[in-house]
């Protein structure tokens, strides 16, 4: 019986790539011919590097392409039967059922991911032309640091899966790299002591070295997050972040009134023109509280689900976690 369910979840995954590799196919031809430029991220060049595509899986195909042509983009998206789900603070995401999910990156990072931004900006200054068409791609030491960067986004904002550390494994020993260009752009990133400490964790997984209190710490944690984080940890890394110059042992007693009115930086990424008008900032809060009312009730039964979840004791074991590991649980921002 157990069996026949792993046969099924291998049979499932090599269908839902060859939807994924064919959907991907077509949508980089059409952005050729209507010279739109593009530079594949993540996972679909990840999957390569595996033993086979779809020991890779991949929830979404996400593409960065320049926010200039943002129409031009949606205009082919629409032509290939694509539906529009929704634009976030740097992605427009489109689906075509059964399998295909295409998140199109408008920034690498989000902008309130606000150090990881500063470095990246939208992306396209460290993109070289790939030699065919309108495609783009990253040297590999600079692909190999954004997916670190994007593992350590996640880190941080609710946990990771075991996915994560594998395609780090991964990419380190089918690729090779400048490690010393590696190891400086880590430190400008401040993320090199993290890094050190996942590369020190591969051994321990593998049986190759003893687990020090770091590695324990960091192998439940990703054992405790599920695929991509969970609503606990999501819910304390935003209120450490939003009441990071106030006595976090409250933390709990602003957990609602930051459900009702979020800080800028959550706004600014639900609504990208509090960027260059900060001072919209109270009507937008209204509008969201009045949208939210009338339309998603759904949401508001899901935040108030998060802040239940902020505990005072696990908010100061959430940011003593980040600061051993060596990460800024603050984003770069700076404390008054």
């Amino acid at each position: 019986e157990i069996k026949n369910l792993f046969i099924k979840a291998v049979s499932d995954s090599i269908k839902i790539d060859a939807h994924q590799t064919m959907a991907a196919k077509e949508l980089f031809e059409k952005f050729d011919i209507e010279n739109i430029d593009y530079m594949p991220l993540k996972g679909i060049n990840l999957k390569k590097l595996y033993p086979q595509p779809h020991m890779r899986n991949m929830s979404d195909c996400d593409i960065l392409v320049r926010e200039s042509q943002k129409d031009k983009v949606s205009s082919v998206m629409d032509s290939l039967g694509y539906n529009f789900r929704t634009e976030s603070n740097h992605e427009l995401v489109f689906d075509k059922k059964p399998f295909v999910n295409i998140e199109l990156h408008k920034y690498m990072i989000p902008t309130y991911t606000e150090d990881l931004y500063e470095y990246y900006g939208d992306g396209w200054k460290l993109a070289k032309s790939a030699g065919e068409g309108n495609r783009y791609a990253l040297s590999p030491e600079d692909e190999f640091i954004y997916i670190f960067a994007h593992m350590v986004k996640h880190y941080r904002d609710a946990g990771i899966g075991i996915k994560h550390m594998l395609d780090i494994w991964v990419f380190a020993q089918k690729t090779q790299m400048d490690e010393q260009y590696v190891k400086q752009q880590m430190e400008s990133l401040n993320m090199y002591a993290f890094y050190q400490n996942i590369l020190k964790l591969k051994n321990c997984w593998s049986g190759q070295s003893e687990y020090d209190d770091i590695s324990m710490q960091i192998t439940e944690f990703v054992l405790k997050s599920g695929s991509f984080g969970n609503l606990k940890n999501r819910a304390t890394a935003t209120t450490i972040r939003t009441y990071m110059d106030k006595n976090l042992n409250n933390a709990s007693r602003y957990k609602y009134l930051k459900m009702i009115f979020p800080d800028y930086w959550q706004m600014k990424g639900i609504y990208p023109n509090l960027e260059k008008r900060p001072y919209l900032l109270p009507f937008y809060w209204i509008k969201r509280l009045i949208v939210g009312v009338l339309f998603k009730r759904k949401n508001i039964e899901y935040h108030v689900a998060k802040a239940k979840t902020v505990e005072n004791d696990y908010v100061d074991e959430y940011k003593t976690h980040m600061e051993n590991v060596g990460l800024d649980i603050y984003n770069g921002r700076k404390k008054n």
